[in-house]
């Protein structure tokens, strides 16, 4: 939904209205609707709706806006906002997001099977996850200037209710988004994650590296190799 949508401007629940947009979204959406209907005593589908995903990981991401705003405090020094970072976003950590698992894989099938649920920290601006950030930086002794950017660039902004896995199952993210932060801060630098424009830590340019690596391999057998047909035109020279 975008920033201009005063009307949408609502917290959404696991039984609002959906309609999806981008070819990802879709396939997700008709993903649940197959699985659920696919439900029966021999077989407990659980749907999880995470939010935006924040928090260090083995196969790190830098395409995800806490994530981001880390990189480019490291990197840059700045965090600019994109519409001023007025869009919502609902937020989780990937450890909670982990747990969140765990509990539906615990729980009595007849509580989760067929059941949809909404899995977020919380619902924030863009703007003040940028204070949020620089202040949990601040306290690693990183300095972090904000700038926003009124531009348009055809943002989206939502918002959801994470109530019912908690009251259906107790579950409650415990990770903050400070907290997160300056993990990833610390694990960065240890484990020397600061090479931030490898392709590897976005996943559509990742994706992009991998096509073309496919396209190679058809030609050659090997992504290490140049083309049997290069090979064959050196030989003629």
């Amino acid at each position: 939904r975008g920033v201009a949508d005063g009307e949408l401007d609502i917290v959404q629940d696991e039984a609002s209205p959906v309609d999806p947009k981008a070819a990802y979204s879709k396939s997700k959406y008709e993903a649940e609707q197959i699985l659920r209907e696919l439900a029966d005593d021999d077989f407990c589908p659980v749907i999880l709706r995470k939010g935006t995903i924040y928090g260090f990981s083995p196969r790190m991401r830098y395409d995800l806006v806490v994530n981001t705003f880390v990189k480019d405090a490291l990197s840059k020094g700045v965090l600019r906002l994109h519409f001023g970072g007025e869009m919502w976003r609902p937020l989780v950590d990937i450890r909670d997001a982990a747990r969140a698992y765990i509990a539906c894989l615990q729980a009595e099938e007849s509580l989760v099977r067929g059941e949809i649920f909404n899995i977020s920290q919380g619902n924030y601006r863009i703007s003040e996850l940028a204070l949020r950030v620089r202040k949990a930086l601040s306290s690693l002794g990183i300095s972090v200037e904000i700038r926003p950017d009124y531009g348009y660039r055809g943002v989206r902004s939502y918002r959801v209710s994470a109530r019912k896995i908690e009251h259906t199952l107790g579950f409650k993210p415990l990770v903050s988004v400070e907290e997160s932060a300056c993990d990833m801060v610390r694990k960065i630098e240890a484990y020397g994650y600061s090479d931030f424009d490898n392709p590897r830590y976005y996943n559509i340019r990742w994706m992009k590296v991998l096509e073309e690596s496919l396209e190679i391999t058809k030609l050659s057998d090997s992504v290490f190799e140049a083309p049997k047909a290069a090979v064959s035109m050196e030989g003629e020279v």
